[in-house]
């Protein structure tokens, strides 16, 4: 409890000291004008010279701590090591990648691939048929049916951020969870927009998604307008921050970016599938901080 307050207080005192300075700052200035002001009354274009003098002054120090600012404050991360568990959260936010055309002819699922709809079981096969030497069967969807497995037990939501291919085989894939008796009672919802509006739709034979178009995952300023688009909305929804998990696995560079952006100095946290052995599945916490910050990796 004493390391993680004094860490803690690490993190927040160049916040401290910088309001100090600020307050002290007016006092500084008073005794000082004060004295400079004794020292040239008699010399007017003396006193003149001296307030062209500080504003220069103040103006180069500001654009010098400006230059500065990465020494004082950067993004750092507690990041989650391969043996430790990550923690599960109850509500995941997902990037779900397209699959290739030819796979809408067999619902998604490759050819050669035999899914029994245990999720564990069939986790198994997938690792087990994309080592094969020959002929590996290579699956984008393995990623995000291990995203949602690690987080079984409390997972109530998953949201899903598709591109404009991927939202057209939205339904495809959740179809495919919901032959899951595992994944049966999370809520699947769709980060969508119509124009330049987003919605938020909770996903159901019921609603329909034409009209509504997916994201250009290369195109930064539209997709970080949604992601606090959807976190507006989970508050709405009173999901706590420590609840929520963005996974990133699916997206492209890009995603990654804005997915971390988001979790600066909130509870809210990443995540990360391994697509390659031993495919675990990595946490991160993102957060501002001072550099010599405690407990934190760079």
């Amino acid at each position: 409890m004493i390391e993680k307050a004094q860490t803690r207080l690490k993190e927040l005192s160049p916040f401290i000291i910088t309001l100090c300075v600020l307050l002290s700052a007016g006092w500084a200035t008073e005794v000082f004008w004060d004295f400079f002001e004794y020292l040239t009354k008699e010399n007017i274009m003396l006193h003149r010279l001296l307030k062209i003098v500080s504003v220069v002054f103040f103006f180069s120090m500001a654009y010098l701590l400006y230059r500065k600012r990465n020494v004082f404050f950067r993004p750092r991360t507690r990041y989650f090591s391969y043996d430790e568990n990550p923690e599960k959260r109850k509500h995941l936010v997902l990037f779900l990648s397209n699959l290739p055309k030819k796979l809408e002819e067999t619902n998604g699922i490759p050819k050669g691939l035999h899914l029994i709809y245990e999720i564990d079981k069939d986790i198994e096969t997938i690792e087990l048929l994309k080592q094969e030497p020959q002929h590996p069967i290579l699956w984008k969807w393995e990623m995000p049916l291990r995203a949602i497995r690690h987080h079984m037990g409390i997972l109530e939501t998953v949201t899903l951020i598709c591109s404009p291919e991927s939202i057209n085989q939205v339904y495809m894939f959740l179809h495919l969870c919901e032959k899951y008796n595992s994944f049966r009672q999370i809520r699947f919802y769709l980060l969508a927009r119509k124009g330049d509006t987003n919605k938020l739709l909770q996903l159901s034979p019921d609603v329909t998604i034409n009209g509504y178009q997916g994201f250009d995952f290369e195109e930064f300023d539209r997709l970080s307008h949604a992601l606090w688009f959807l976190l507006s909305e989970f508050k709405k929804n009173k999901y706590k921050e420590e609840e929520i998990m963005i996974d990133i696995t699916g997206g492209q560079k890009p995603t990654s970016v804005i997915g971390a952006s988001m979790t600066f100095n909130l509870k809210i946290k990443l995540q990360y599938v391994q697509t390659n052995l031993p495919w675990h599945v990595v946490s991160y916490d993102v957060l501002l901080s001072s550099a010599d910050s405690g407990e934190l990796d760079s």
